[in-house]
């Protein structure tokens, strides 16, 4: 209507609102000219925004309480307490970041199976605060969604992780290793773990020149390798040392890891399939409570009836898109883990799933609210 009756006035409203959102999205892009300027934190608590906001309400009234006294205030008093209270209402704000920034661990191991979609990403809380990210989720083809940006790094934040200990990829592919650039940019991890080399991937390729640039030491993972952090052991049972330098990357090239601690083991299988998983079947040792991350998100390849007989797992982990092309989970491997009484956790149901061991037994949660504990002495129970 406006346009009709006075199209001057139109165009010069049109034009200012051009100005107005062109000028906010320019000025966003200045952070990559000084990202020093930028720092990313979690998100406060409901109580500590109260806080604050009490801060400066605080600090208002006495401020104008000593620009107006009475004969019932103390101006003496009001004008020392108004910068006291503006400093409490700024470290009300910045108290989070700096308690993650320090925060050490409880003596527990916690894992986390972060909600990736169709991917894989898990970060593992060793008992004395030390870190180990495996995998960090990806889109295939990259797109415009980072997952890495905006999933994994969101939920490494609201761990309290300011600096990553290792980031381990069990391979190349985009839903496990397309996330990790971002992470290695923001928490600039002390090594790198990869398993096969393919030097011609472009994801490792891109990979390789940030672990250079932020100082990350590259190592690359072979079957029998096993180190030991807070206590806990961390063992590779898988790859072989390849025959040959791979021209792509293989799901059989999947690094294998397993950590235990005490009567609690976790294995990370990557996407391996029947093969591999044959090859590290004479490796596994007995543990009293086991958890598996599901090979291969469920695929119809994997899960073989060897492979699970051989690792005896009490409760497993599907991390599986919602509705994903793949068919993922197949049916007759959801029946397999169900025959065998494995409790299942599947995160395009239950999104996140957190555990957390004193190393007798788990207490598993979910993002949707479901509580269970898994103990050595009983069989284990899906929630329902």
């Amino acid at each position: 209507v406006l346009f009709r009756s006075w199209p001057s006035a139109a165009h010069a409203l049109g034009w200012t609102a051009w100005v107005g959102a062109e000028g906010l999205v320019r000025s966003a892009a200045l952070v990559a000219w000084t990202p020093w300027v930028t720092w990313r934190v979690v998100p406060p608590s409901w109580w500590v925004v109260v806080f604050h906001y009490a801060a400066w309400v605080a600090t208002w009234w006495l401020w104008r309480g000593a620009r107006q006294p009475s004969p019932w205030t103390a101006p003496a008093w009001r004008r020392r307490l108004v910068p006291l209270c503006g400093v409490v209402a700024a470290i009300a704000v910045a108290r989070p970041p700096l308690l993650a920034a320090s925060r050490t661990g409880d003596g527990h191991l916690h894992v986390t199976f972060i909600d990736v979609g169709q991917g894989d990403a898990a970060l593992v809380r060793f008992p004395r605060g030390n870190t180990l990210l495996i995998d960090a989720g990806g889109l295939p083809g990259g797109g415009g969604f980072d997952i890495g940006e905006r999933v994994v790094a969101p939920v490494l934040r609201q761990a309290g992780v300011r600096r990553l200990g290792v980031v381990a990829l069990s391979h190349g592919d985009a839903d496990h290793a397309g996330g990790a650039e971002a992470v290695l940019r923001e928490f600039y991890p002390f090594m790198l773990w990869e398993g096969v080399p393919v030097p011609r991937l472009p994801v490792t390729t891109r990979l390789r020149a940030a672990a250079l640039e932020e100082g990350t030491l590259w190592t690359n993972l072979q079957a029998l390798d096993r180190t030991t952090v807070d206590g806990v052991d961390v063992q590779v049972l898988h790859p072989r040392v390849p025959e040959w330098e791979r021209q792509r990357t293989r799901n059989d090239d999947s690094v294998v890891l397993e950590l235990r601690w005490r009567d609690v083991s976790f294995v990370f299988p990557g996407d391996l399939g029947a093969d591999g998983e044959a090859d590290v079947v004479p490796r596994l040792e007995p543990a009293r409570l086991r958890v598996l991350k599901v090979p291969h998100h469920g695929s119809q390849t994997s899960s073989s009836p060897a492979f699970l007989a051989a690792l005896r797992p009490d409760a497993a982990v599907i991390s599986v898109g919602r509705a994903n092309t793949f068919g993922h989970p197949s049916p007759p491997v959801l029946a397999r883990y169900v025959a065998a009484g494995v409790a299942l956790f599947r995160t395009d149901q239950a999104g996140a799933v957190f555990m957390e061991s004193d190393g007798t037994t788990i207490d598993v949660r979910t993002w949707t609210g479901d509580r269970t504990r898994l103990t050595p002495y009983e069989p284990a129970r899906a929630p329902p």
